[in-house]
């Protein structure tokens, strides 16, 4: 038996998740097709209410992927928190994907602090080209990431293109980094950092230059290239990047 390298799974996942995705933007350029289950969502506060209707009939778990662009009406993430944390006292479990581009709009960390605070599991990939949100395994909304304002969605009930969809998350889900929900501060075993090192990791693996960083986080450019020394430093790592990986692997991020 011969058997596969990690680089030629890696290889073979890749392929399967841009298949997808072409499938996916084949979908969402065509017409709408309510025989397929299929309907098409137009202008933001339509997008908006049916996500919110989604959420609400959520019964079991409900997953998304978040990236820009967003809706110029969407709530604010105290808001969102709040429903998040209701809905998880309700049983529902919730996986959310976010994509690295996150970080760069001007509440990007609040949204990743409030899924931290309201314990939903959460990871890190660069590169989605869709916003989706699923409910149940039984209905979808999918929006591509392509422009710069979301003003068109695809509504999907079961279906074989439901299936297309759900697979899709799956894969990049597994292909994600996971984002720690509970830091441990100070010295010892476990997580050595304060969430502001957590999210300076964060920051890092999503490549922001140091000028960025030090404007999402409140600091000086100088105190933040201090901060990315120290942590290399600490962390045996040549490069910003390779920071990003070793802390990560260290159960860090």
């Amino acid at each position: 038996m011969i058997e596969r390298s990690d680089d030629e799974d890696h290889v073979r996942q890749l392929l399967e998740m841009r298949r997808l995705a072409d499938e996916l933007h084949l979908m969402l350029g065509g017409d709408s097709a309510e025989d397929e289950g299929i309907s098409v969502v137009r202008g933001q506060d339509g997008i908006l209410n049916v996500y919110e209707e989604m959420m609400g009939e959520a019964r079991g778990e409900f997953w998304g992927c978040d990236r820009p662009p967003y809706a110029d009406r969407r709530p604010a993430v105290s808001d969102q928190v709040a429903v998040f944390l209701r809905k998880k006292s309700e049983g529902i479990r919730f996986r959310m994907l976010f994509d690295t581009a996150v970080l760069t709009v001007p509440n990007g960390l609040q949204r990743l602090r409030g899924a931290r605070i309201s314990g939903q599991e959460v990871r890190l990939l660069s590169g989605t080209p869709f916003k989706i949100a699923i409910a149940d395994r039984s209905t979808a909304l999918i929006a591509s990431s392509d422009g710069s304002e979301l003003d068109t969605a695809l509504l999907v009930r079961p279906s074989p293109v439901l299936n297309v969809v759900v697979a899709f998350f799956e894969m990049f889900w597994a292909a994600a980094t996971p984002l720690r929900m509970e830091l441990q501060s100070g010295s010892g075993d476990g997580s050595p950092i304060s969430e502001q090192e957590h999210d300076l990791i964060a920051l890092l693996v999503a490549g922001l230059a140091e000028d960025q960083i030090a404007e999402k986080l409140g600091l000086s450019v100088r105190t933040t290239r201090r901060k990315i020394h120290g942590l290399m430093e600490t962390l045996g790592a040549e490069t910003r990047f390779q920071a990003g990986v070793k802390a990560t692997r260290l159960g860090w991020f």
